[in-house]
């Protein structure tokens, strides 16, 4: 494994959103959206926040992780 951190900007549906992902080599994952709205504090934010799964369960952030560690495991294209 070669790389540290990956990212990439994904629309959420729970959000009506584009939020960045990102993958870390440790397999943390960090969402954008939700780094965003938990510092701010307006009345749309937390309106749209109470949807927002936390990271450790988001089905985006799950997905886009399992696919980079999935990629990994694949022998290269020759």
């Amino acid at each position: 494994m070669g790389w540290q951190i990956t990212a990439t900007t994904l629309f959420c549906e729970v959000t009506g959103e584009w939020t960045t992902i990102l993958v870390y080599k440790d397999f943390a994952t960090k969402c954008g959206y939700f780094s965003n709205y938990t510092k701010d504090k307006g009345e749309v934010a937390k309106e749209k926040f109470k949807a927002c799964p936390r990271p450790s369960t988001c089905p985006l952030c799950i997905a886009y992780k399992e696919k980079i560690f999935g990629e990994e495991t694949k022998p290269p294209k020759r």
